[in-house]
């Protein structure tokens, strides 16, 4: 997937966080589902203050489109690794 910031059209100060997912690039049955789940997750996490909020879902013929909140301070996969691990 592809990661972009946007500001919302109507509202420039507004600013978006877009993830693109190409249809190309989800082949299999298990490629879909896990599409599907992770946008069930984001939604039904909806309104908890430390989960990235899923603000619409889109999808045309090429690609899915999340857009979220955006979020600052780069990958979390990133740090894990940096750091070793987190404390709660």
């Amino acid at each position: 997937s592809t990661e972009y910031l946007a500001a919302r059209k109507g509202d420039p100060n507004e600013v978006v966080a877009i993830k693109v997912m190409r249809k190309k690039r989800i082949m299999t049955p298990e490629d879909v589902a896990d599409v599907r789940r992770q946008v069930q997750i984001m939604q039904h996490l909806a309104g908890h203050p430390n989960v990235v909020q899923l603000r619409d879902v889109y999808e045309d013929k090429s690609s899915v489109c999340l857009v979220m909140e955006p979020c600052a301070g780069g990958e979390l996969f990133d740090r894990v690794a940096e750091l070793g691990r987190f404390t709660e």
